[in-house]
């Protein structure tokens, strides 16, 4: 079982595969509002944690020579703060 979150952006998208598979999937009505944000809460730490680890190699590193993409990496990171 997958759970694929659809936004109103995505249902035309997810209704044309639909057509072409001719599939249905299932709308899981009881999902509560409450263990989405949940979910999204948990993701979004999950992320943070993982750009700070990034961070923390990448000034580990400093002393040595910064490649190119280390350097776009420290870019997007801090575009993300």
């Amino acid at each position: 079982m997958a759970i694929t979150f659809v936004t109103q952006y995505d249902l035309e998208f997810f209704t044309k595969i639909e057509s072409d598979l001719d599939l249905k999937m299932i709308e899981l009505e009881n999902f509560k509002r409450e263990l989405s944000q949940k979910i999204n809460n948990e993701v979004t730490e999950a992320q943070r944690l993982a750009n700070v680890d990034v961070k923390e190699n990448l000034q580990s590193k400093k002393g040595s020579n910064n490649t190119k993409q280390e350097s776009e990496a420290v870019k997007v990171l801090r575009s993300m703060d």
